[in-house]
């Protein structure tokens, strides 16, 4: 089993369903409990203490074989993909 946890340190479609609806959060600028950013969430660290392998993968080229990998492993294993999100 490999999780992925895609990582753009917020709830993103969250915060856009709010833009959606024209809440007061669109007009603050203010979205409450949105970030994950402060602190930041290590993820590969919160596996680790569970006895799960994980690997933070900061290159998309390196996706494939980290993948590979973990399923070879024939054991749990997190991969962290941290993205940016768009504008």
């Amino acid at each position: 089993m490999v999780f992925a946890v895609v990582n753009n340190r917020q709830y993103r479609i969250l915060k856009d369903n709010l833009r959606g609806m024209a809440g007061d959060s669109v007009r603050t600028g203010t979205f409450v409990a949105m970030d994950i950013d402060d602190p930041p969430v290590d993820y590969v660290a919160l596996a680790q203490s569970m006895g799960v392998a994980s690997t933070l993968i900061e290159r998309a080229g390196d996706v494939g074989d980290a993948v590979r990998g973990a399923i070879a492993s024939g054991q749990p294993h997190l991969v962290e993909l941290p993205i940016s999100a768009p504008a």
